[in-house]
């Protein structure tokens, strides 16, 4: 029987974010799983502006087409 490969990394967030959250948290949760420090993150709308953190991922996905 073959051995099993060991992973080199730690396993990242790979599914989508949910609808119902907060840029807030994405930016935050992106942070984290990447090892980036807090506020290096940010999420934008499609003018190129930073978006409120208290906005929903539905809005921030509604104003870029998907």
């Amino acid at each position: 029987m073959a051995k099993k490969a060991k992973r080199s990394e730690k396993p990242r967030r790979v599914r989508i974010a949910r609808v119902d959250g907060s840029v807030g948290s994405l930016e935050k949760r992106i942070s984290k799983d990447y090892g980036l420090p807090l506020g290096s993150v940010r999420i934008v709308g499609p003018d190129g502006k930073d978006k409120r953190s208290d906005a929903k991922i539905r809005s921030l996905l509604h104003e870029w087409g998907l």
